[in-house]
């Protein structure tokens, strides 16, 4: 009787495992298109934040600060020469402000 019992517990016990165990056939859905929440850029306005980020005069005007009473261009010459703006430009710019600081 012992045994009986046993051998069911067993059976039952290796039926259990074998249908919960087997390989199911759902597939994975496909991932929806990502969004990032936010309105998507068009062309022109990808240009637009282009020019804005590569123009070296809108990059130099940008640094054109104002500190302790006097106007200062917050970029060197080496930083100037890194970015790849023009040595004319940088002159222009840096004489743009002595003349802002004589005003």
């Amino acid at each position: 009787m012992k045994t009986s019992k046993s051998y069911i517990i067993y059976l039952l016990t290796t039926l259990l495992c074998l249908s919960t165990c087997k390989e199911e056939n759902n597939p994975i859905p496909e991932p929806e298109e990502e969004t990032c929440g936010c309105n998507p850029v068009t062309q022109e306005q990808a240009a637009h934040t282009f020019i804005l980020q590569t123009d070296p005069k809108l990059i130099l005007a940008d640094r054109i600060l104002y500190k302790n009473s006097i106007y200062q261009l917050d970029l060197s010459r080496e930083e100037v020469a890194e970015l790849q703006i023009p040595e004319e430009i940088y002159q222009e710019f840096t004489d743009y402000v002595e003349n802002l600081n004589k005003e």
